[in-house]
């Protein structure tokens, strides 16, 4: 069950802030917290909104430091998947698909492989956003 706050315009020019219970399209059920006739009376109510959408969610401690970075100062180096990526050109090369010679067209069905729900991922489909998808490349 998704639940969330919004803020809805009164008649009489307030704004009701409340708690929207959704399963899927289904609207379970509103909460109506409260209605605010200024800035700050609306920054309460979303305080208190927020806070009982979190009511009995705990927080995982992941043993971060105060300004948020995890132990040992990890750092990604890099998010390229050449391994995975040259394995998909072979598989695609085996089936015969390099006869086309068209780079755009590969790029474009593997990216659909490793990321088949997703047309936005296409411009970083090769080595992390670095190829592009240009005719030109």
């Amino acid at each position: 069950m998704g639940s969330f706050v919004r803020k809805v315009k009164t008649t009489s020019g307030a704004t009701a802030v409340q708690i929207v219970h959704k399963r899927g399209t289904q609207r379970l059920g509103i909460d109506h917290i409260g209605s605010a006739h200024d800035a700050a009376e609306l920054e309460l109510l979303l305080q208190v909104a927020r806070e009982r959408l979190a009511a009995g969610h705990d927080e995982l401690d992941l043993g971060w430091d105060a300004a948020g970075r995890p132990p040992g100062q990890a750092v990604v180096e890099s998010t390229a998947s050449t391994v995975l990526w040259d394995a998909l050109v072979g598989v695609y090369d085996g089936l015969g698909f390099d006869m086309l010679g068209d780079e755009c067209f590969r790029q474009l069905v593997l990216a659909r492989v490793v990321e088949p729900t997703s047309k936005l991922d296409l411009n970083r489909s090769r080595f992390g956003g670095q190829g592009s998808l240009s005719a030109g490349s």
